[in-house]
């Protein structure tokens, strides 16, 4: 039997105490279980330890379509477990899924097989969901001292950190980073140094991240108002009432700012002056994100209602009450409306006519966004198991 040398006790020595400040807050009997597990899985890689795989460049978002359309029945492709509720929507960069948990600790995934490939655990649990961008995970963290850090893929390492209190999802714009802080302000990031390009100011506390689009974002400017900022400095161009709490990420479709609001309204917003083109009643309120295209846009509503209303005028198409209060907003792929919620199923429904064709059953309840990463159908329930549903 190989001896373990002086050299390699120091290093097994370093990684016990950094491993035990990392999961100090797990407790005594998980720190020894996964701090051992961690100690021999350091040997047997060589002393290099667990790391993260190398992610493409480029910002990762929640694919809304796209790619190859699967075809009714789908087949699960792999199940993976996350140890963990989900905290927002697996993102998808090249061939990885990433997912950030309630441990707290993001996930990394082989989007093939389910095959992890990489833990983060974090200090503190996360305000809201993370970003990805030019090979950089990005979470707010909450705890006693707030902040927004940002980890190298590759690695694991930290690359850099800021005070902040962030309860909304960054957005992401090329290799920027839109951060909505709890005390009124926009900042927008460098994403590689985390050095601010500028800031504005914004509503406080919002519910929901800032939206991106040509030049412009659009963030929650005050209680009920959203405002349209420019991306390239911050100027803001204008700022419209709502009449209630903007409730999902707005979104540039078929020419208009879309934004569903905490009264159960989706309003149609003129992108150049912010001056209102219709808006519509809503059976419930909206989840935090709407499945849109240039020919429809459908929202998961709390009563359990899935609504498909036409972008431009706002006409409701069909309207189907599902089983359960609907928390997750859905995703479109091709002809299809994938949805998820507490009635512990993910269903797919007929775009022309919301129809349910196709079904399969699932652990637990869906509250984090559906993703189709242009191959499979991702769905992460609350039970901390994170399918995937492809082509058959």
């Amino acid at each position: 039997m190989v001896g373990i040398t002086e050299p390699t006790a120091a290093r097994i020595r370093r990684r016990a105490r950094r491993l035990a400040r990392a999961v100090g807050r797990w407790g005594i009997r998980r720190w020894v279980a996964v701090g051992g597990l961690a100690i021999l899985l350091s040997v047997a890689c060589g002393g290099r330890g667990l790391h993260w795989p190398a992610l493409p460049a480029g910002p990762a978002e929640p694919s809304a379509d796209g790619g190859d359309r699967p075809a009714w029945p789908l087949r699960c492709v792999w199940v993976a477990r996350l140890g963990a509720a989900p905290v927002g929507p697996a993102l998808v960069s090249g061939n990885v899924v990433v997912q950030l948990t309630t441990a707290p600790a993001v996930v990394a995934l082989d989007g093939g097989d389910g095959r992890r490939l990489g833990r983060q655990p974090l200090l503190a649990p996360a305000g809201a969901g993370l970003a990805v961008v030019g090979g950089l995970v990005v979470v707010p963290l909450l705890g006693r001292s707030p902040c927004l850090q940002a980890y190298e893929m590759g690695r694991g390492r930290r690359r850099w950190q800021m005070s902040a209190v962030v309860h909304a999802a960054p957005g992401v714009a090329g290799d920027t980073l839109l951060v909505a802080g709890e005390h009124g302000d926009l900042q927008a990031l460098e994403a590689g140094s985390g050095r601010q390009l500028w800031r504005a100011p914004s509503g406080r506390r919002p519910a929901v991240g800032p939206g991106v689009g040509p030049e412009t974002a659009w963030v929650v400017a005050g209680g009920q108002s959203l405002a349209a900022v420019d991306l390239a400095t911050g100027r803001r161009r204008w700022q419209a009432d709502l009449g209630a709490r903007p409730r999902t990420v707005p979104v540039l479709v078929a020419g208009q700012v879309l934004v569903g609001t905490g009264d159960a309204r989706l309003l149609a917003l003129d992108p150049q002056t912010g001056a209102r083109r219709w808006q519509v009643p809503l059976p419930g309120v909206p989840a935090p994100g709407l499945a849109a295209g240039p020919d429809l846009v459908v929202l998961a509503c709390s009563d359990g209602s899935l609504v498909a209303l036409d972008p431009v005028s706002g006409q409701r198409r069909w309207a189907r009450l599902r089983p359960g209060t609907l928390r997750a907003a859905p995703v479109r792929v091709g002809g299809a409306v994938f949805a998820a919620g507490a009635a512990q199923q993910l269903e797919a429904l007929d775009v022309a006519s919301g129809e349910v064709r196709w079904a399969a059953p699932l652990d637990g309840p869906v509250t984090a966004a559906l993703t189709w990463t242009g191959a499979v159908l991702l769905a992460a329930t609350d039970k901390g198991t994170l399918y995937a549903y492809g082509a058959p």
